[in-house]
């Protein structure tokens, strides 16, 4: 069943987009709008094309077909940077950060980076860039780490200071694959607060996850994928009684069994 909200105004529009990597569709036709200020969840088994959708969103790779606009404007054959100073920010399934580099120095290269600069001129960056970069700190609750080394770091602080240096950037949306996995029950809710926190400050949130619980608290649509086509669209409440997403997806124990995973 496919549902396709009608109201609002969609900040993110893709249409028809295909990733084809050979003879193998990726991707395969999706559409879907994300409206300014929601949270839009994606998930799906393993190989249904979901961080390759993220990645041609982003621009990482180029889409195949389709078209994607982001604020009115197309972006399907924008770069990444040119992507980023629009105004969409990303983070990654694993935690991918500069680990001989302090966490403060982190989050400045997507400070810099984020204002139109290049990513070493973190290393001479402006007062207010500083600043910026100790906030977004701050605000994910690293605060006090700003000169300890990232690379030593747990999993739950690297996914924290992936999601400070991304909102260093300033986006108007936050694209997250995966940012609950790995983590345990207490950092699930820890960071459930956080992307909360992240949602209120206006930020529209995409977010690809298994962590079920996670995914339906925090989603206003769901978007469920599979063998890169679009399985369900709509709401977390009707998802959950879907039942071809529950034969190909959630199984015959629901959201337990992606909670636990």
């Amino acid at each position: 069943m496919v549902q396709v909200a009608t109201a609002g105004q969609p900040l993110l529009r893709a249409r028809g987009v295909v990733k084809r990597y050979g003879g193998l569709a990726a991707v395969d036709g999706v559409d879907f709008d994300v409206l300014d200020g929601e949270t839009f969840g994606i998930a799906g088994p393993n190989g249904a094309g979901k961080t390759t959708l993220f990645d041609v969103v982003t621009g990482i790779v180029g889409a195949t077909a389709g078209e994607i606009e982001f604020a009115g404007k197309p972006i399907q054959n924008a770069s990444v940077h040119g992507i980023c100073h629009a105004g969409i920010a990303r983070t990654f399934q694993l935690p991918s950060v500069f680990d001989s580099q302090t966490v403060l120095a982190n989050v400045l290269v997507g400070a810099q980076y984020g204002q139109g600069g290049s990513w070493f001129g973190s290393t001479r960056a402006k007062p207010e860039v500083l600043a910026r970069a100790k906030d977004e700190l701050v605000f994910v609750g690293l605060g006090a780490r700003a000169g300890a080394l990232a690379g030593p770091m747990p999993v739950f602080d690297k996914k924290r200071l992936m999601i400070a240096s991304a909102l260093a950037t300033q986006p108007r949306m936050l694209f997250l694959d995966e940012p609950f996995g790995g983590l345990s029950p207490s950092e699930v809710d820890e960071l459930m607060v956080l992307l909360t926190k992240v949602k209120a400050r206006g930020i529209t949130i995409v977010l690809i996850e298994h962590v079920m619980r996670a995914l339906m608290a925090l989603s206003d649509r769901v978007l469920i994928m599979n063998q890169g086509k679009t399985l369900f669209q709509g709401s977390p409440h009707d998802v959950l009684r879907d039942a071809e997403v529950v034969r190909v997806y959630l199984g015959k124990r629901g959201d337990k069994d992606k909670d636990d995973a």
